[in-house]
């Protein structure tokens, strides 16, 4: 097509095409240069726009061949990548199984030699406490016989605190969770600490709000707060300080601090690690290291964060967000 430069059109070729009439071609060529470029697509021909002096000259090609081709290569290309991905997917799939089943059956038999370990180990303990109470009656008390009494009580708590671990591993177990006061059961746990801070002579301080209602699983909460204190106190320095506070909000947050001299040579990432204990901290108290493990895993369930920070030179932080 020829176009004069007001646009007009001067003539149109259509000898090379038969599906194409005068008026079709025409509207083609205007359709092109309206777009204002030298190159482009109409419809399903492209085309090409030669500017002069005197005149403007448009050139439509068919385009149907190349369109279906790029159609073709893509569908093509679609099909391969949808068709490889799925290849991949199967091998990676069968590949992990075979490189996961061996750590999964190993994690199953641990959890289940904890479980069996804890009915195993609960009949002889039990007997072990009887016969204690036979021989003390018959030869009355003794240092022999106290120590081991303490022992097995040890024995019994690390037994309970095992299968509180691997119950806590059951991402399957459910939460019992109702609305419940938090502040209260704040309160009761430090009650309940006050005397063995007390005769330690440690300062147990707490500032709790009258009333905060939480929901929850309150057993696990009770627990959690339990084994804070319990740590905060058996960890506390000489003469040191625990503080609790309980702040309200959309999250509560526990604080429990104590006073530390080692602190800054605590490893706080390792302090929820299971059975770590360090080795300063085992010069006050007996401990089996797993507390705060089973702390995290409370704190995980009801989707909270727990954390173990420097507060000063002399002052461990445990951070509770619910």
């Amino acid at each position: 097509m020829r176009f004069d430069a007001q646009g007009e059109v001067l003539s149109t070729d259509i000898q090379s095409i038969a599906s194409v009439t005068q008026e079709e071609a025409a509207d083609y060529g205007e359709q092109a240069l309206h777009k204002g470029s030298e190159r482009g697509w109409v419809g399903s021909y492209r085309f090409k726009v030669t500017a002069s002096s005197q005149e403007t000259v448009v050139v439509c090609v068919s385009g149907t061949s190349a369109l279906g081709m790029n159609r073709n290569f893509l569908t093509t290309a679609s099909l391969v990548f949808v068709g490889g991905s799925l290849v991949v997917l199967l091998l990676v799939t069968l590949f992990s199984r075979r490189a996961v089943k061996p750590v999964a059956e190993s994690y199953e038999r641990q959890k289940q030699f904890v479980t069996d370990a804890n009915h195993q180990l609960k009949t002889p303990l039990t007997l072990i406490r009887a016969n204690l109470d036979i021989l003390e009656g018959e030869t009355g008390p003794s240092e022999w016989l106290s120590d081991i009494r303490e022992e097995t009580e040890l024995m019994s708590q690390m037994v309970g605190k095992l299968v509180a671990l691997a119950r806590m591993d059951e991402e399957a177990a459910p939460l019992e969770t109702r609305p419940f006061d938090l502040a209260e059961a704040v309160a009761d746990g430090v009650s309940f600490f006050a005397p063995a801070a007390e005769q330690a002579g440690k300062s147990l301080e707490a500032q709790v709000p009258p009333a905060l209602e939480y929901k929850g699983d309150e057993g696990a909460i009770r627990q959690l707060i339990s084994i804070l204190l319990d740590n905060g106190v058996k960890y506390c320095d000489p003469g040191g300080t625990i503080r609790v506070t309980l702040t309200a909000g959309r999250h509560p947050v526990l604080w429990v601090d104590n006073t530390c001299a080692q602190v800054g040579d605590l490893l706080l990432s390792r302090l929820f690690d299971r059975f770590y204990r360090a080795d300063q901290a085992r010069t006050y108290g007996n401990g089996f290291g797993v507390g705060l493990s089973i702390a995290k895993g409370i704190v995980e369930k009801h989707r909270g964060e727990i954390s173990a920070q420097k507060l000063d030179d002399r002052t461990i932080r445990f951070r509770v967000k619910l």
